[in-house]
């Protein structure tokens, strides 16, 4: 079996999207075409739904963050201004150093776009990377 590639689920999941399928039963589908997550023996749906986050395909069902929350940035938003991964927030608000709440409409955690909560971040990230050596994660290592 050949790993998944973004390829692959990108193209796949821009026909099998337009048709209203999950990101389980598409995952299914590329395990029967031969492809796997890496470190699994099948494609599991969080690395479909990762792939299909990272170029911006979102759900119809809300479980995706929106584009835009006017005064407000998403974690991919804040990510890319901050020069870092999606992952590297997650892992933080996940460990608690960032602490932020998802916001119950949006169903997503949203970032008050303001030079404050910029400039804290940035510190977070030049604190981190002056301990570790690393900019972004250990993936990016």
């Amino acid at each position: 079996m050949s790993p998944v590639s973004r390829k692959t689920v990108l193209n796949g999941e821009r026909v099998v999207y337009r048709e209203g399928q999950s990101d389980t039963s598409i995952a299914e589908q590329l395990t029967k075409l031969g492809h796997r997550s890496p470190r699994s023996e099948k494609v599991l749906p969080r690395t479909v739904s990762r792939i299909r986050l990272s170029h911006g395909i979102l759900l119809e069902s809300g479980r995706s963050c929106p584009r835009q929350a006017p005064g407000f940035l998403s974690v991919t938003e804040l990510a890319k201004k901050l020069g870092v991964s999606v992952a590297w927030i997650h892992y933080r608000i996940s460990n608690g150093t960032i602490k932020v709440t998802k916001d119950s409409e949006a169903n997503c955690y949203l970032f008050p776009d303001t030079p404050e909560t910029l400039s804290e971040l940035k510190r977070l990230v030049h604190d981190f990377s002056s301990k570790t050596g690393f900019s972004k994660g250990h993936q990016d290592a």
